[in-house]
């Protein structure tokens, strides 16, 4: 605006607008939407090359969790959900760079890293625009990018996650009727749990499902099941600790029959069954 009234400034004097005429409307304030994977997959790939090549270092870890951090500020200053979620993956960088310092490393590690950052930017988007739209102040950005993250995590799940679409396909037609009772009035944050419940659904699916494949082509490791006993615990039910214990019972079970070489699809079934029983009714409509 400082640019628009230096210009208007340098007009012929002898121009005079109409007393009578209004101020011309301020128009709205596009908030711009940081793209968390454009920032954050990169270092993970560079940080792969390292790896691979066996120069890796400490440095290398560092452009990971600098790129998280930059990557997460401009949500953190419109979603307090935010600071836990960079929280998490930061903690995870940590776990991973002590591993190779333990020559314990394995490039499916980063494999997962990149299909977490997806997670993150779903959940980034998500609480961004619960945020926002309480206060009247979302714009077509912030739905632009939900969309653009269910499409990222449709995408790259359909390797493993057969029933994907489908869920996707909920959480759309969530954030569609959200998005037309926004143009009505300001929407509450409560107007969006169920939206978060689907998203919490997709998550436990991806990780069951991801899981299940490695397990049976026995390429599994301790961060896929890391990853379900994780989700267990976001799962929102009220017997929470309850499932949490038994969700770790079953991935117990899982992991000894992987070191004894006997796992079979059936094995997958009850953990599966446990999990998304759960997850399937808490997202759905209250």
């Amino acid at each position: 605006m400082k640019t628009t009234f230096a210009l208007l400034a340098l007009l012929p004097l002898c121009f005079t607008a109409p007393a009578a005429s209004a101020a011309a409307p301020r128009a709205a304030v596009i908030v711009p939407v940081p793209d968390f994977r454009a920032t954050v997959q990169p270092s993970i790939d560079e940080l792969r090359k390292k790896v691979e090549a066996g120069k890796v270092a400490p440095a290398d870890f560092k452009k990971v969790t600098d790129a998280i951090a930059l990557a997460s500020t401009s949500y953190e200053a419109v979603s307090p959900e935010a600071t836990g979620i960079k929280d998490r993956l930061l903690a995870r960088i940590l776990e991973l760079e002590l591993l190779a310092q333990t020559k314990m490393f394995e490039l499916l590690e980063l494999d997962i890293l990149k299909d977490q950052s997806i997670d993150a930017e779903l959940a980034f988007a998500l609480a961004r625009l619960k945020n926002r739209a309480a206060t009247s102040k979302a714009d077509k950005t912030d739905w632009d990018a939900v969309a653009k993250a269910l499409t990222a995590r449709a995408e790259a799940a359909k390797a493993w996650n057969p029933e994907i679409d489908a869920i996707i396909g909920r959480l759309r037609a969530e954030i569609d009727s959200l998005q037309a009772r926004a143009k009505a009035a300001a929407l509450k944050p409560t107007d969006f749990d169920t939206a978060f419940d689907v998203a919490s659904e997709v998550r436990v699916s991806n990780v069951l499902a991801r899981l299940e494949k490695r397990g049976l082509e026995k390429k599994a490791i301790e961060s896929d099941f890391s990853d379900v006993a994780d989700v267990a615990k976001r799962v929102p039910v009220a017997d929470s600790a309850d499932l949490q214990k038994k969700v770790q019972a079953r991935l117990d079970e899982l992991k000894a029959a992987l070191r004894g070489g006997r796992i079979t699809k059936e094995q997958f079934v009850a953990l599966r069954d446990l999990l998304m029983v759960r997850a399937r009714a808490a997202s759905s409509p209250k």
